[in-house]
């Protein structure tokens, strides 16, 4: 998934989805335009509303492609969380 907040906005500008998904885009993208907010957070918050739409089984086919590419994990940042909280554990 992008890993700026430049890529990210690209990326949800070309996606086409059905009205309860466009909604969840819809709300990412003005919270990268106006808030700012972090990508990481912006993509949490874009999981939580496709993982709702996902168990209420309002997903399209592109929604589900989506989602999917949303759940890849990302083995570098994963592992750099993973040690800073092993190295914070130390003390």
């Amino acid at each position: 998934m992008a890993k700026n907040k430049k890529d990210l906005l690209t990326v949800l500008a070309q996606l086409s989805l059905n009205p309860a998904e466009q909604v969840v885009v819809d709300r990412a993208i003005e919270r990268l335009k106006t808030t700012h907010d972090n990508v990481a957070i912006v993509l949490g918050s874009l999981e939580s509303g496709f993982r709702r739409l996902a168990l209420e089984q309002k997903l399209s086919e592109q929604g589900l492609a989506f989602f999917t590419e949303l759940q890849k994990p990302d083995f570098a940042r994963d592992n750099g969380i993973m040690w800073s909280m092993w190295l914070s554990n130390i003390h």
